[in-house]
């Protein structure tokens, strides 16, 4: 009954092995290849959101509670295969909804970089990538904040005026905007209008951040109250809620950095960590950070561009003692969310007090890593190719076995 394998040393009862049939084997392929792909492209989203993600520990009730979402880069006619642009929208908007129907947020602010060729695109090209890009990403229980990146708009040297005001009519976003949710100031920057060489764009952005400033202290010096003529005005051109709690700067850009050596998250050991950062490429410079830090008094920075994350604090000098609230600030540079990028996205979840001078806790929601999934994909398609040899060959054993028998 024993037929020799190998060099004969080792027999196997091979003829005894329980083997399912032809039949069986076939349809446990289909069966085998819904299984994993329900799990990798549709329930481990759950799991891992569900197990992993939680929202800053000592959060209130009542606090505000945030998405920040940066570099989605959805892809357009030009770059990219249309099955890697399928496999990654669809992780995109799984992963997002996933956290959003767990982690139940009020707002989702993206920090630009929506789409991949948004610089080179006309308005036709614009108007189909963002209606795709509010397909995967809106919805009616979360408001959705969007600003724009250089991948949307161009860098400073090839952002063109249309685009622009495209921008600006499709999602009301100027160059520099305040969004008040409650009696919060979001204020959102073009970083790539903040070169001061100016150009008409930088210089309408600079008078906007003017603006914002000019309205912030005339809310902080009158208490809510504006009486002044020249107070009504500057309230009147950028509104600032009463009373208001610090505002919150975004943009896509980083503030003014030379390396990620200052970054508390990033180890020694990365190769990236000392990687100079060009101004005005990969960080806005100096003086445009100067500009910002004193215009509006952040009390928290997010942004990304950098497809990395990364925590650097800040202490900001200021000569009120009134204002001490405001001397410091952290700094959050958030991780690209699209596999195009990284194997590891992730997105943070931000919740903000209603107390005045309390920070925003942070944490941060880590998605699916693609190597897993890939890896999961190899291992289960080893076993079957395994159990499929093992069937094949134990069929021609079984022809020899019954050809010696009948001799």
């Amino acid at each position: 009954d024993e037929i020799p394998m190998g060099n004969g040393r080792n027999t196997v009862s091979l003829l005894k092995w329980p083997l399912m049939s032809l039949r069986n084997l076939l349809l446990s392929f289909p069966i085998l290849l819904c299984s994993i792909l329900l799990w990798n492209e549709y329930l481990v989203y759950y799991v891992k959101i569900g197990l992993t993600c939680r929202w800053p520990k000592g959060t209130e009730v009542d606090a505000l509670r945030v998405f920040m979402v940066s570099d989605t880069h959805l892809l357009g006619r030009y770059r990219g295969h249309w099955v890697d642009k399928m496999k990654r929208e669809w992780q995109m908007h799984r992963s997002f909804h996933t956290a959003r129907q767990l982690l139940q947020p009020e707002v989702a602010f993206f920090l630009g970089d929506l789409f991949d060729e948004g610089q080179w695109s006309n308005n036709f090209l614009l108007a189909e990538y963002a209606d795709r890009f509010e397909e995967l990403f809106f919805s009616k229980s979360t408001r959705t904040v969007v600003l724009p990146g250089n991948h949307d708009l161009g860098f400073h040297y090839a952002m063109h005026p249309e685009t622009v005001r495209w921008f600006r009519r499709r999602y009301g976003r100027g160059l520099v905007d305040v969004v008040n949710i409650g009696r919060r100031p979001f204020v959102l920057i073009t970083s790539m209008a903040l070169h001061g060489d100016g150009c008409k764009l930088c210089s309408e952005a600079e008078a906007r951040i003017g603006a914002v400033k000019r309205s912030r202290e005339c809310r902080e010096r009158s208490n809510g109250t504006t009486a002044a003529a020249a107070c009504r005005a500057a309230l009147a051109a950028v509104e600032w809620p009463e009373e208001s709690l610090p505002a919150v700067l975004l943009q896509h850009f980083p503030l003014y950095r030379r390396d990620e050596s200052e970054c508390v998250d990033v180890s020694e050991s990365d190769p990236e960590r000392l990687k100079e950062y060009r101004d005005q490429w990969e960080a806005i410079s100096a003086g445009a950070t100067e500009k910002l830090i004193d215009a509006i008094k952040p009390i928290a920075v997010f942004n990304g561009h950098s497809h990395r994350p990364c925590t650097k604090r800040w202490t900001h000098s200021s000569s009120s003692s009134s204002s001490s609230w405001f001397r410091s600030f952290t700094e959050w540079t958030v991780n690209s969310f699209s596999w195009r990028n990284g194997a590891s996205p992730s997105l943070l979840m931000v919740t903000m007090s209603r107390e005045k001078g309390s920070e925003p806790l942070v944490a941060v929601c880590h998605l699916p890593n693609e190597l897993v999934c890939i890896v999961l994909y190899v291992i289960v398609g080893l076993i079957y190719l395994g159990y499929v040899f093992i069937f094949v060959r134990r069929k021609l054993y079984e022809r020899r076995y019954n050809a010696v028998k009948m001799r």
